[in-house]
């Protein structure tokens, strides 16, 4: 049985990376995927590869990602009930992202709620690993 070790992960890379968003989710082909059920939001690749983990960075906000340090996606926890409670105009993006509601949606407004929902992830995500004081680490 293979022990486990602690990683610890670069801050300065991470943020690098989340100011790049855009670029880093085209490279990798990222999609934004909500279950409404379990009231979870992904914004990352479809398929994680096999080393890649999940790091909390607070309550609601998680991290996808490998023990080097790249960002596989974005995780939020109670995303309807709380994560767009607290964020002021992103409302709207619930409709965006429900497959019953979606059709409903303009493609230009779709676009933008999306992007509105990428540019707040990505500030809240920096601001999360900004906040943390103590190194950012992840057990494999």
């Amino acid at each position: 049985m293979k022990k486990a070790s602690k990683i610890i992960l670069d801050k300065n890379k991470l943020i690098s990376q989340l100011n790049e968003i855009d670029k880093v989710a085209k490279k990798n082909n990222w999609m934004m995927d909500y279950d409404d059920k379990l009231d979870e939001l992904v914004y990352g690749m479809k398929i994680m590869p096999d080393d890649t983990n999940l790091v909390g960075l607070s309550d609601e906000i998680k991290l996808f990602v490998s023990s080097r340090s790249l960002i596989r996606g974005i995780f939020i926890e109670y995303f309807a009930y709380n994560f767009v409670e607290h964020e002021k105009g992103l409302k709207p993006i619930l409709k965006v992202l429900d497959m019953d509601t979606k059709k409903e949606v303009s493609q230009k407004d779709s676009r933008l709620y999306k992007d509105l929902l990428k540019e707040k992830l990505q500030r809240k995500t920096i601001i999360s690993i900004m906040s943390t004081s103590d190194e950012l680490a992840m057990i494999v």
